[in-house]
């Protein structure tokens, strides 16, 4: 699948260098994530040289607070985790996969593609992704999956302007300008506004779920 989000198991474990550029003691601790993942921490916590004009004038030593790196790690894996189900809630709701769900019976990833129009390989993966986000409910006895409706009263075109799943569409837009935005950092300017193609036609859709609503409330 092109964008499939990174699963917390997939994320669990990775490495953090905290440290100088040059030289540095390493003490290596476990600990558990916020999800109860286990990873390991690799921390530069001695012998950090301060440099000046004739080479190193003196050496601190550092001790970081374990705990608050634990949680800032946790934190950044939070933001990882969620920028990518966004994406995958925007699949969705560009595919109208969110709504087909919306209106089935528990179903399997054949049945949910058939009702949708779309390849059932690509349909399946995207589930996948949107259990493991807790997005969209699984039955592994059956291979059944279904979206409460408590999640659709928030993330299909239905809940009108409640619909949440609108502004994950917006991600993939702010995405495709990010070399645009890197180069003018480096050089000054912008970005054109030719540079987002489907922003009016998002906002269109926004404002859509605003108008529709307020037509209906009126009547």
């Amino acid at each position: 699948m092109g964008l499939p989000p990174l699963p917390l198991a997939r994320l669990s474990r990775y490495t953090a260098l905290i440290g100088s550029r040059k030289g540095g003691g390493t003490g290596v601790c476990s600990a558990r994530s916020p999800t109860g993942y286990r990873r390991e921490l690799h921390l530069h916590v001695v012998a950090r040289p301060i440099f000046g004009e004739k080479g190193v004038t003196r050496v601190t030593t550092q001790t970081l607070d374990k705990a608050r790196v634990e949680a800032f790690a946790g934190q950044i894996i939070g933001y990882v985790n969620g920028g990518n189900l966004a994406l995958i809630t925007s699949l969705g709701y560009h595919t109208g996969l969110i709504d087909r769900l919306a209106e089935m019976e528990p179903s399997t990833s054949a049945q949910i593609a058939e009702r949708a129009g779309l390849n059932e390989r690509y349909v399946r993966e995207w589930l996948g992704s949107m259990v493991t986000g807790r997005i969209v409910e699984y039955e592994p006895s059956n291979q059944t999956y279904w979206l409460p409706p408590e999640h659709a009263a928030v993330i299909t075109r239905a809940a009108g302007p409640q619909n949440l799943a609108v502004f994950a569409a917006f991600l993939p837009q702010l995405a495709q300008v990010e070399e645009g935005i890197i180069e003018a950092f480096m050089r000054g300017g912008g970005v054109p506004y030719a540079g987002f193609p489907q922003f009016q036609r998002m906002m269109a859709q926004l404002s859509g779920q605003v108008f529709d609503a307020r037509c209906w409330t009126s009547h």
